[in-house]
């Protein structure tokens, strides 16, 4: 048994799959994205979205002849012409795909047959089940690279719009007789291309049931699978589309004309005289707070009329369902006195910086505020004062009396060094850079003055925390939103270095080990040891808690290994396994623990009663070794500095996957955080700044993407949200990318050389430590809006 919405056309289709998938940041999605009878979208169109289609008026590039429409009886004559240099276009290269792309609330239940992931040839498919959880989501798969172009940021350009818009609206109605508001005409300023081989969905929840299939049939979520000998109809709105329909080569080689997403320049004029706030007009300026009142607690003004709290100009729901650009445009005006408002794609994706794309789009904006810059009228989001007001942030600290109460050692002097390095951006092309020398990252110090080097941190489990110790045996704690000092931990009469720290699952206790084979147990408020753990391992190097707390284990140089019962403080397990354990990893449900030694990767299965489940065996003595567990746990990659990484079960060790590259030594890998996908760094065994990072299906092990890492290659890892990869060289670059895409955001250049990076659990804060030396917390996601 199964409804169909009930409507007279298909609009309901391409307005859910517009509205839906435009959470992505890449554009404005389109319902059919095969070439208009137009031509195909080029930047630099002037033009109108239509039934989920992009229709085409003319080109301004009057350089480019390919780019002219040719379709309409009077062609519509571009005066005055702009200069080249305006179209400078930035090339991505692979931003896109293969891969499944859903909008929020659309979950993949299972597969049925072929993962239409990866890169081979074919039709798109919709080959699974799913589950929408929204009201309304969309779904597009592409089963080939998707490419991408735009245009850099010109002040030229959306000068060039502001005058010649209304001309251009005048073209539209009363030369070709189209009825299209003033609103919809828009600049292509990018696009996102791919072959004819996609498939696209959208979905409408009309009763209380959350989970359907939407292979070969059609129920209260709209969608249908498609394939080149089987085709199914049914009476109701088209909710689906494949490329192959249209396309009988539908192949991955195929020419890259089918636009899946347009980026658009956008412009609004203010209409009539309206009341508006006019704080956050200008450069370096914001928005007053919830009572109207600016930092130096006078109340905004606005046409020399005093007002006690903003003046809405759009309803605080319109901007959940509706086009974003639109909502970024209504806000630039609400809150300057520009006349015209101008916003483009881009921006949105800039002021996100990499995080979701919100629910409710205006309330966000109200709650970011993000600066507005105007000029001769001309009202837009001023983003590079946006990342210098959050950068300035790090150098100032806010003491609330809770936090006295809750510290009560809290240094009111001390804290981290706000430093700032390189961010090296690409321009015009390969060749060219331009810099943001000012970046800013929290830099933490040995406090006590003998030495400015860490020796080891731990950081708290939700990210607020971390620890650092110094050569001398003494322990700081900082809070890593703004480097205030929390604490002080020193043991009187204590000599010996500390070598391995670890905080509690609660963040209340921290513990550190001595000498010989006892652990302290530290008060993290009060800054004083509480009690010890008497164990039977000494010259401890690592520490570790598992996931869910109970469990505290210890590898020393000596290839021991220890297992506490935390809580119960009672030692459960103690082995030697080899020579000197070089890393403890447990899976995220804190079942298993896998050791590291230097010729094998020993699995142990934690429960009432510990045991070692799965011995695998190295195939040579790498120099160092890594392992990880997949999300399930059902499996662990290994890493050795050699010629593969290789996938095992965890239960038997049977070797399942192996990833290799011709000719290249296999250096770091990591699973993504949704465990689809693993991640490889390999070097080139003849070029030794031959360098690339490939992203492969965990299941099959086929490569979605690769791209090349500038310096000579070193470890890497995901951020927890899946946003990210960061690749940390050996020289002196943390190269930030687009883990969806492969895409570079930006390289790090620090000072120093860094030897290890981790992610707090935001997905955005960095921390990267360096060879002997200090601890720094960097925003990853700043690098976006100055992309």
């Amino acid at each position: 048994m199964f409804t169909i919405h009930q409507t007279s056309d298909s609009r309901a289709a391409y307005k859910i799959y517009e509205t839906s998938l435009s959470e992505l940041g890449s554009g404005c999605p389109l319902w059919y994205p095969e070439p208009h009878v137009t031509g195909e979208p080029q930047i630099g169109d002037v033009g109108y979205a239509r039934g989920g289609a992009f229709i085409r008026l003319f080109n301004l590039n009057a350089a480019v002849d390919k780019y002219a429409v040719e379709h309409w009886p009077t062609a519509y004559k571009v005066e005055p012409l702009l200069p080249k240099d305006v179209f400078a276009l930035d090339k991505r290269n692979a931003p896109m795909g293969p891969g499944r792309f859903k909008s929020r609330g659309v979950e993949e239940i299972k597969l049925e047959g072929e993962a239409t992931g990866g890169a081979s040839a074919g039709s798109a498919s919709l080959s699974a089940s799913y589950a929408c959880r929204e009201v309304q989501g969309a779904l597009l798969v592409l089963k080939s690279h998707a490419y991408e172009e735009s245009l850099y940021d010109n002040q030229l350009l959306e000068k060039y719009m502001v005058r010649e818009h209304d001309n251009w609206h005048a073209y539209a109605t009363e030369t070709l007789g189209h009825r299209v508001s003033k609103e919809d005409i828009v600049l292509v300023s990018g696009w996102v291309k791919a072959p004819a081989d996609w498939a696209t969905a959208a979905f409408s929840k009309r009763t209380s049931e959350n989970q359907v299939s939407v292979k070969g049939q059609v129920s209260q979520f709209f969608g249908l699978s498609l394939s080149r000998s089987r085709h199914k109809s049914y009476a109701g709105p088209q909710m689906e589309r494949s490329g192959a329909k249209y396309h009988k080569e539908a192949v991955s080689d195929g020419p890259k004309d089918q636009c899946v997403f347009v980026k658009r320049y956008r412009i609004k004029k203010r209409l009539g005289i309206v009341r508006i706030m006019v704080a956050g007009a200008g450069n370096h300026s914001l928005p007053p707070g919830d009572d109207g009142r600016d930092a130096t607690g006078r109340s905004a003004k606005g046409h020399d009329t005093e007002i006690d709290a903003p003046v809405a100009l759009f309803n605080a729901t319109e901007g959940k369902f509706g086009d974003p650009l639109d909502t970024l445009l209504e806000y630039i005006l609400e809150i300057s006195e520009a006349q015209y408002a101008v916003a483009r794609d881009e921006d949105i994706e800039s002021m996100l910086a990499g995080a979701p794309h919100p629910t409710d789009f205006s309330t966000y904006l109200r709650g970011r505020r993000p600066p507005v810059a105007v000029d001769d009228g001309c009202g837009r989001v001023a983003t590079l004062d946006l990342l210098q007001q959050d950068q300035a942030k790090l150098g100032r600290t806010h003491i609330f009396r809770s936090n006295v109460e809750r510290w009560p050692h809290m240094d009111m002097h001390e804290g981290a060094t706000v430093s700032s390095a390189e961010v090296e951006l690409p321009q015009r092309d390969k060749e060219s850079w331009r810099k943001l020398s000012a970046f800013a990252y929290l830099r933490f110090s040995d406090t006590t003055g003998v030495t400015k080097n860490q020796h080891c941190y731990a950081l708290s489990t939700d990210g607020s925390m971390i620890a650092v110790v110094g050569r001398a045996p003494e322990i700081t704690v900082w809070r890593t939103s703004d480097g205030r000092r929390l604490s002080y931990l020193k043991e009187e009469g204590r000599t010996s270095f500390i070598t391995a720290i670890a905080f509690s699952h609660d963040g209340r206790r921290l513990v550190s080990n001595r000498a010989n084979e006892e652990l302290t147990i530290w008060d993290i408020v009060h800054g004083s040891p509480v009690s010890c753990l008497h164990g039977r391992v000494s010259r401890i190097t690592c520490l570790s808690f598992s996931p869910c707390g109970r469990y505290l284990a210890a590898g020393s140089i000596e290839g021991n290994i220890e297992i506490w019962d935390y809580a119960a403080a009672s030692s459960l397990y103690t082995a030697q396994p080899g020579s000197q354990i070089l890393g403890l990893t447990y899976d995220s449900a804190g079942r298993q623990l896998a050791a590291t030694v230097r010729d094998k990767v020993v699995i142990y299965a934690l429960d009432t009663r510990v045991s070692a489940r799965t011995t695998i065996p190295l195939r040579r003595t790498p120099s160092s070794c890594t392992a990880a567990f997949s999300p399930g746990g059902d499996k662990i990659l290994i890493c050795v500095d050699g010629k593969s990484a290789r996938v095992y079960t965890t239960r038997r060790g049977k070797e399942v996957l192996r990833l290799a590259e011709g000719g290249r030594t296999i250096a770091s890998a990591a699973y993504s955080p949704d465990g689809t996908a693993i991640a490889i760094t390999s070097i080139s065994e003849k070029r030794e700044n031959d360098v690339q990072v490939s992203l492969h299906e965990s299941s099959k092990g086929t490569m979605i993407y690769s791209f090349a890492v500038l310096g000579d290659g070193g470890s890497l890892s995901f951020s927890p949200d899946g946003t990210f990869i960061v690749v940390v060289d050996r020289h002196t670059e943390i190269a930030v990318h687009n883990a969806k895409t492969g895409r570079l955001v930006a390289p790090l250049n620090i000072a120093e050389r860094p030897m290890e990076t981790r992610f707090l659990p935001d997905s955005k804060r960095l921390v990267f430590a360096y060879a002997g030396g200090p601890l720094g917390i960097v925003n990853v996601a700043d690098t976006l809006r100055v992309h």
